[in-house]
This record gives structure tokens, C-alpha cells and sequence, in this order.
């Protein structure tokens, strides 16, 4: 084994000093006498240096072997990249590298428990895989301290990874490959629109024009010999690369290797030479297809039309591949002008796609009407050639003597993206997986960190050079989707199903448990004088602060939909003399059932600037003239859509049998909505966008004086009415016995059945209760999983959850997409389940297995500063202690017993099966299956 140099790669500060204009200094006066507004002055990216402590291994067999230290939370992860994804399908048999990705989970390298159970046993919290045109990517994360057995139960896939798989594991997975081929209504990137995009802006022949999940047809023909074959020539140490992420010991991760590392891994007779995986000269961007005569209309299973344009762009994983990234933020930005200018248009999402040997821009417009679809893809296409135009070197009109509106919008749009990468990295698995990925395809440990310290010196003209020749109206290709008119019927079923475990994994040890249910970071608590609550939750690591305001609902303010959803849709800050895209800051907002989150994030050396953003978006959100005409043309045709989709009517329906009266869950009739006016929204807004109403989390790398200084400066001059009332508890009324409803929502033309299924669970007085609510959760989602996923393939995931609203009123939430063939053996095992839940206490180990997983909750909760403010809202706004010793003690007093009592009460309150699918098929499996 040698031992590269390692490397402390660090980003320098950005230097991108624009002064604010000085046009505005009579309204920042005004504003700042009449609201009490806090204006900083020092408007530019203060980025301090970001430390991304690292270590480089090669050894002789040809693997790459990369360990990076992040402190910020107590888990570690193990990444794998095997250099050979889709394009290395062989011909006829397209989807082979995705169905070898999904066999490897079903491994068995000691002849009897899966690879799947040795995950479990080495006490991974997340685990999954993915396929993309160059690579298949593995990745587990657990407790720091179960490194050790994650690192050595990889390596056991990297040397095994399809041996000894039973035929019925093979024929269920094939079931479930098929199955994410149908996931999201077979419009999803692994469905049928991305291979259509791709045969569109790919010639016939290149590597990218295939799709990446195959089709239905070549998934059916994989036999043994493919898959063994396919593993054999790719899964090899030299095509391999290791990453490992997070809270380790960089001094010993040579002695980590050294004993979980098996020699066939690392050792060969003589070192090989790795081939060079990324040429020096980047292959040319291939031209697209040839233009349809007109715009293709494909069927697909989806309740209203979407609109997908795409460009095929210059490749991905360079130093520069940041570039995909920083063009995809700019076209995001400016095709937002399309929408604002098109009512035909609800929504425009930009997604980049990096590979080898090109990269894919795709732009998803979803549409009210397939009608107006010539027109909205002209619109769009008209703001193509201004998404680069306006980064423009020549001077357009003078801000002052120095710098031009490009200049500014440019220097913007770098800082909003330098900010936006960071921002990225808090993610660990994000962040591990490019990190695995760049390092593979580059052959550079430290690219990742060049190219974030690149991109704060980027310059106009490389964006120029990277995208003017690509991305323009020519060579944009179109897909319009429309929803199908015929019947999809009922597939016939694969009747192989695959044996369990013969042995069921113990628990993990407590130990892990604590060490995921813990926190470094230092946490404050207090409240402001007007009444606002404070939290402060200080982890260093990254150069990051994330400010959150949530603002709670009442019943009254949770159940007016209108005045709610007026004020959502068209409320604006008075002012932007705090403007986030001067220090390339992040704005954004939640709307939840009983909580609206407002929040800020930047740099932490821009703090001030950062708390001073949200609270003049907090204390200035109004409705401004013109706003009734607004919502009257560009946002009513879009409730008005949506009251006729199925998820709408099925969501409605659900809730309505479910929690009858509750506000929280309520779904508003379009009637409601536009009945709506600006007086009434104005009233809202003043109603919840109070102090007293608030509780702001700031969490992030930043110096506890000084933000408690400019938390004061910015909040504390904020008054608003008293806080609202407390919700009262047991509101709702629960009968003593109600039978099941059953509920069905008609979508022609669909492939699965999407099942929901809801219940009543006790009333949350306490912590303790609420916990035991969620250990209930995860015991129903681990055996539905075996079930549904693992023994009959019927599904590509099962999702339960134990949802928690003020006033204590609490409910299980479970869903699953089922394809046709298999609805009734899948809604006789849920009814069966839901049986023995509340026949029988769960056992021990499985008890176990449920409080090891919702600490994993906790840790993967600490991963990103939103989601550490989140899961402090989550527990304050039912009036708990955000304290994570308490969750550890509540954790242990729940009782098999108590879960048990949650199914007993779930069955007998409020059950409700909902169903949206095709209607005959859908009767028929209920007819059958439900009993």
C-alpha cells in the first residue's frame, strides 16, 4: 500500500466587492424610521476559508482509496463507485448495470444471509445505489463508531457482489426493477421521459442515446449468465474507487484499511496501471437529432401536461465541471421570467445531468393545458439566448464609473452558486457520493476542493466559451407528455416471491443508538422581550449559517384556505435593502400543515446580513395593489387544475374520512379559494407574521456573541399582537369503532395502483407518547418492507410515517405504488399486517430495531443546518423540549405493550384505504384482496 501526499485543501474568500447603491438612501431611511428595519451596510460574499481535511491511498491492485473528516455529525459513510454504468450495457440488453445494482443487494457471499442483512448488522442507518451512464454508486451511513464493520461488510460487495443469489430473488428483483420504471407515474428521470430526452438529444449509436433503466422488453430478457458475466468484467479493484466521509480519525484510516481491507482487494502481483479515465481533450458535444417536423406529443400516466426541453452540453467531471451547476442556477433564474409572462405555465423546474463524455440540461414546464404547449415552448425558447446574454462582457448601462449591470449580474450569480455548492456539501450523502464520483472519473482527490476554490475566481468569459455554443434555440429538443386516454388494464403477475432471512439481524448495540441520538453542537435557548423564542444551535465544520423562522398556525388561521393561500402565493417584503444575492445568500419557504418556515442561509462571515434578510422579509410580507387581479389570472387557473387532478381528489377524500373537522389536514375547495381577497390575506399575514408567533433557529459555524448581538439589532424592535391561543387538546371526537373506508380516485391509463392508508392513534399528551407513536411507525415500515418490497417485488419502497399535529390529534400515514398485476396479494398482506400489529406486541429485538431507527432519524436530522432547525421546530411546536437527552430517555420508557395499544386504536379509528389507479383494476383487487 503507498500513501499519497495528503491534502488540506482550503477556498479562498471570494473578492467580489460591489458597493450597494446609493439611490436608495431616502427609502432605506424611511424604512428604517417607519418599521424598524435593520439595513446592513456591508453588502458582499465574506466566505471564510473552508477546511476539507483529506487522505489519499492507491494501492497495487488499481483501487483508489480517498478519507475526508467532517465532524459536524456522529456518522461516517462508505462510498463505492464502480466505473461502468449504463454505457456499458451490452446491446439488446439496456438497464443490465441497473438490475446488477439491485441483484447486489441480494448477494449472499456466505451462502445464507443477504447482503442486505449483513448492512443491517453492521448497523447502517441509510443505505442505496444508483446507475447513471458512467458508473453504479453504492453508499451506507451509520454511527462513527460502526465504521469499521460498514467498511469490511463493503468490501465484501466489492469482491462478491452477485454470488449465490436465489432464482426468486432474481425474478422479484427484475419485478421491482420494473416497478421503478413505472415509479412517478413513468414520468420520473428513470422512467419514460428521460430516455425519450435522451434519444433526442443523442444520435443513434452514442453511449447516452440508450436508456439508462432499459425498457420494459430488455429487462425481460436478463438471464444468469448476463449478470455474471457483467460483474465479472466490471467490478474489478482497478475500475473501483473508495470514499470515506465523516467523523474519523485521518491519522489512523491507514490502519482502518489495513484491517478491513481483504488483500484480494489491494494486493496484485505487479501494480496496474490505471488507464487515463478522462482524456485531456474533452470529446466533442454531439449535435442532436434531427428536429421533429412539429412538437412529439407522447401518453404518458400523468394528470396534467408537461412541457420537457433539453440540451446536450460539453462533459461534467472536469476541474471546470462546475460549470454545469452554475449554468443550470442561471437558467433556473431566468426562465422564471417565462412563467411570470405565460398563464398557461404552473411551474419550471432546471435539472443538470453530468457524464463523461457530455452533459444534459433538462427543463420541466409543467402546463394548465396541452393546448397553449406551441406557445409556452416558444416563450421559453425566446429567453435562451438572454440566460448567458446578460452575463455579457460589453457594457449595457452604467451603475457607476466601474462596474455595469452585467458586471453585477454576473458577480451575483457567482457568489449565489460559490454559496449554493457549499451549501451542498452539508450533506453527507451528497457530498460523499460527488466526492466518490469526481475522484473516479478525474483520478484527482482534491479536484473537488479545486474546483470550489476555482469558482471564486471564475471569470465571464469561461461561461461564454462553456455554453454560448450549446445551449441555444437550435439545439434545444422538446418532449410534450400528455395525460393517456386509454386503459392500462391489469398486467398478469409474477407469482415468484422471495424467501426470508432465515435468521433475523439482532438489534445494534445501545451504544450506537446514544451515539446517533447526540449532538456536538452547543445549544442556547431563550426569548426576546416582544415574545419571539431563540434558539441557537453553534456546530463548527463549514463556513455556513442557516437563519429559520417558524411561524406557528392556529385552527382559525390553518383552516381560512383562501386568505391562506392568497397570502401564500402573492405576499411580498416591502423592501430588499438586505438583498441575499449581494453575499450570495439563499431564500426560501416552507408552507406546512400547521407551521409557514421562512429562512435565510449564506455565509457564516455574512451572519448579520443573513438575520438581517429574513427579519425584513418576516416584518415587511404584505400584499400589495394589483394583487386581486394577479391571483385572479395567474393563480386560480392553477387551484383550478388541481381540483381536478386525482392526487387532489384522492388527498381530499382521505382527509375528510380521516380527520373530518381538523384544520390541519383540510384541504380547500377551489370555491373557498376564490373567494379570496387581499383585505383577507393582509389580515392573515398579521395574525401569524408575530413575534410572539415565532421561534427563530440559527444553526451553523458562527460566534454565539455576536449573532445573539444582531439577533437583538434585527428581531427585538418587532411588535406585532399577542400570541395566538393555544391549540386545544382532544378537540376531535373519536367513536368507539368505525369500519374501514374505502376510497378510489379513477386515473385511465394507470400502470400502479397508488395506495394510501390512514388510521387515529392515541392523543400526544407527552414527549413519551409521541416517540411511541413514531416506534409504531417504524415497526409497521419494517415489516411492510419485507412484505411488499423484499418477499413479493410488488413495489419500489414502502413510506410510513406517524404524523403529529397540535392540539395532540395524531394519525398513521402509509403509501406505496403497487403495480396492477400485484394489488391483491399486496392489499391482503396490508390488511393482515395491520391484524397482527394489534393481535400481538412486537418483539424485543424488533423494538429495538424501531428505536435504533429513529435515532438514525436524529443523526441524519443533523446533516444540514435547515434540517437541524427543522427538528427543532418539529419538537417545540408541540410544545417539546428540542433537548436530545430527553428524546434519548423517551426513547427507552416506551413499552412493546404501548405499541401495540397504537394498532389496536388504529384499527378501530378512522381506518381509511385510499386508492388512486385504474378504476376496474382497482375495484377488482379491493373485491379481492382486501378481506
Amino acid at each position: 500500500m503507498s500513501t499519497l501526499t495528503s491534502v488540506n485543501p482550503t477556498i479562498k474568500p471570494a473578492r467580489l466587492p460591489f458597493p450597494r447603491s446609493q439611490a436608495l438612501g431616502a427609502l432605506l431611511l424611511l424604512l428604517t424610521a417607519c418599521g424598524g428595519v435593520k439595513v446592513v451596510h456591508k453588502q458582499k460574499l465574506e466566505l471564510k476559508p473552508a477546511a476539507l481535511p483529506l487522505r489519499s491511498f492507491a494501492f497495487a491492485s488499481g483501487l483508489r482509496v480517498v478519507v475526508e473528516k467532517d465532524t459536524r455529525t456522529p456518522l461516517a459513510g462508505v462510498f463505492v463507485v464502480v466505473g461502468s454504468g449504463a454505457s456499458s450495457d451490452p446491446v439488446g440488453k439496456e438497464g443490465l448495470a441497473h438490475y446488477v445494482e439491485h441483484l447486489a443487494f441480494q448477494s449472499r457471499p456466505f451462502g445464507k444471509e443477504t447482503f442486505w442483512d449483513l448492512l443491517d448488522k453492521a448497523g447502517t442507518v441509510q443505505r442505496n445505489a444508483s446507475t447513471s451512464w458512467d458508473a453504479t454508486t453504492y453508499y451506507e451511513i451509520g454511527p462513527a463508531s460502526a465504521l469499521p464493520e460498514m467498511l469490511r461488510t463493503e468490501a465484501i460487495r466489492m469482491v462478491a457482489p452477485v454470488s449465490d443469489i436465489t432464482a426468486s430473488s432474481r425474478a422479484v428483483e427484475l419485478d421491482v426493477v420494473r416497478n421503478e420504471l413505472r415509479e412517478r407515474n413513468e414520468t420520473g428521470f428513470i422512467g419514460d421521459v428521460f430516455s425519450k430526452m435522451q434519444a433526442l438529444l443523442f444520435p443513434a449509436g452514442h453511449p447516452y442515446a440508450r436508456p439508462i433503466g432499459g425498457s420494459h422488453q430488455t429487462v425481460a430478457s436478463f438471464v444468469k449468465d448476463d449478470v455474471d458475466a457483467f460483474a465479472k468484467a466490471h467490478y474489478r479493484p482497478d475500475n473501483m474507487t473508495l470514499v470515506l466521509v465523516g467523523n474519523l480519525d485521518l491519522e489512523k484510516a491507514d490502519q482502518l484499511l489495513a484491517q478491513t481491507l481483504p488483500a484480494v482487494l489491494v494486493a496484485a502481483p505487479r501494480p496496474v496501471k490505471l488507464p487515463e479515465r478522462l482524456p485531456a481533450t474533452a470529446p466533442a458535444v454531439p449535435a442532436p437529432a434531427p428536429r421533429p417536423a412539429g412538437l412529439l406529443r407522447v401518453e404518458a400516466a400523468i394528470a396534467s401536461p408537461e412541457l420537457w426541453i433539453g440540451w446536450a452540453l460539453p462533459r461534467g467531471f472536469d476541474r471546470d465541471g462546475y460549470l454545469l451547476n452554475f449554468l443550470a442556477s442561471a437558467t433556473r433564474q431566468r426562465l422564471s421570467r417565462a412563467r411570470q409572462d405565460d398563464r398557461n405555465i404552473v411551474g419550471i423546474d432546471i435539472v443538470p445531468i453530468a457524464g463523461k463524455e457530455a452533459s444534459m440540461l433538462l427543463c420541466r414546464v409543467s402546463l394548465q393545458s396541452a393546448a397553449g404547449a406551441e406557445e409556452s415552448l416558444k416563450g421559453v425558447l425566446e429567453e435562451v439566448p438572454k440566460i448567458v446574454d446578460q452575463f455579457s462582457p460589453a457594457p449595457t448601462q452604467t451603475m457607476n464609473s466601474q462596474y455595469t449591470q452585467a458586471d453585477a449580474a454576473y458577480s451575483r450569480a457567482r457568489r449565489t452558486v460559490l454559496v449554493g455548492e457549499l451549501l451542498g456539501m452539508q450533506d453527507l450523502v451528497g457530498r460523499g457520493i460527488r466526492r466518490a464520483e469526481v475522484t473516479h472519473v478525474s483520478q484527482d482527490p482534491a479536484l473537488l476542493s479545486k474546483a470550489l476554490h476555482d469558482l471564486g475566481e471564475l471569470k465571464p468569459e469561461r461561461i461564454h466559451a462553456y455554453a454560448l455554443p450549446y445551449l441555444t434555440v437550435d439545439r434545444a429538443r422538446a418532449l410534450l407528455f400528455v395525460p393517456t386516454a386509454g386503459s392500462a388494464g391489469s398486467e398478469a403477475a409474477n407469482t415468484a416471491t422471495r424467501e426470508g432471512s432465515a435468521t433475523r439481524s439482532a438489534a445494534p448495540p445501545k451504544q450506537w443508538r446514544d451515539e446517533l441520538a447526540s449532538t456536538s453542537a452547543q445549544v442556547t435557548t431563550y426569548r426576546l422581550k416582544n415574545g419571539l423564542s431563540v434558539v441557537l444551535e453553534r456546530r463548527p465544520g463549514l463556513p455556513l449559517i442557516t437563519a429559520s423562522l417558524a411561524l406557528g398556525l392556529d385552527p382559525e388561521t390553518a383552516k381560512d384556505g383562501g386568505a391562506r393561500s392568497f397570502a401564500r402565493a402573492l405576499a411580498f417584503p416591502a423592501s430588499d435593502l438586505n438583498e441575499p444575492s449581494e453575499y450570495g445568500g439563499r431564500v426560501w419557504s416552507a408552507n406546512e400543515d400547521d407551521q409557514i418556515i421562512e429562512t435565510v442561509e449564506g455565509s457564516s462571515g455574512n451572519a448579520e446580513g443573513v438575520l438581517a434578510t429574513l427579519a425584513e422579509h418576516a416584518r415587511t410580507l404584505h400584499i400589495g395593489p394589483g394583487a386581486a387581479i394577479r391571483f385572479k389570472e395567474y393563480v386560480l387557473p392553477s387551484y383550478e387544475r388541481q381540483e381536478k387532478e386525482p392526487h387532489r381528489m384522492a388527498q381530499r377524500a382521505f382527509f375528510e374520512a380521516l380527520l373530518p373537522g381538523n384544520p390541519y389536514e383540510r384541504v380547500a375547495p377551489f370555491e373557498e379559494v376564490s373567494a379570496a381577497s387581499p383585505g383577507a390575506a393582509s389580515k392573515w399575514l398579521e395574525r401569524t407574521h408575530t413575534p410572539a408567533n415565532g421561534t427563530l433557529a440559527v444553526v451553523g459555524d458562527f460566534d454565539q456573541a455576536e449573532v445573539q448581538r444582531w439577533v437583538e439589532e434585527s428581531f427585538a424592535s418587532w411588535q406585532g399582537p399577542p400570541p395566538l391561543a393555544p391549540v386545544a387538546r382532544a378537540a376531535l371526537a373519536i367513536p368507539e369503532k368505525t369500519e374501514p373506508r374505502l376510497l378510489t380516485t379513477p386515473r385511465p391509463g394507470a400502470s400502479q395502483g397508488e395506495l394510501r392508508f390512514g388510521c387515529l392513534l392515541p392523543e400526544v399528551t407527552s414527549g413519551a407518547v409521541a416517540v411511541r407513536h413514531q416506534l409504531a411507525a417504524r415497526v409497521a415500515s419494517a415489516r411492510l418492507w419485507e412484505a411488499l418490497r423484499e418477499r413479493l417485488g410488488a413495489t419500489y419502497g414502502v413510506r410510513v410515517q406517524a404524523v403529529l399535529l397540535p392540539g395532540g390529534a395524531a394519525y398513521l400515514d402509509l403509501s406505496a405504488n403497487v403495480e396492477n398485476g400485484k394489488l391483491v396479494p399486496v392489499l391482503g398482506e396490508l390488511h393482515k399486517l395491520l391484524a397482527e400489529l394489534a393481535a400481538a406486541p412486537p418483539g424485543n429485538d424488533e423494538l429495538r430495531w424501531a428505536r435504533y431507527r429513529k435515532a438514525s432519524s436524529v443523526a441524519l436530522g443533523q446533516m444540514t443546518n435547515a434540517s437541524m432547525a427543522k427538528s427543532v421546530f418539529e419538537r417545540t411546536r408541540l410544545g417539546l423540549s428540542p433537548d436530545l437527552a430527553e428524546l434519548r430517555n423517551e426513547l427507552d420508557t416506551v413499552t412493546a405493550a404501548e405499541v401495540q395499544q397504537d394498532f389496536q386504536r388504529c384499527l378501530g379509528a378512522r381506518p381509511t384505504l385510499s386508492i388512486i389507479g385504474e378504476e376496474s383494476v382497482v375495484q377488482a383487487a379491493l373485491k379481492d384482496g382486501w378481506k
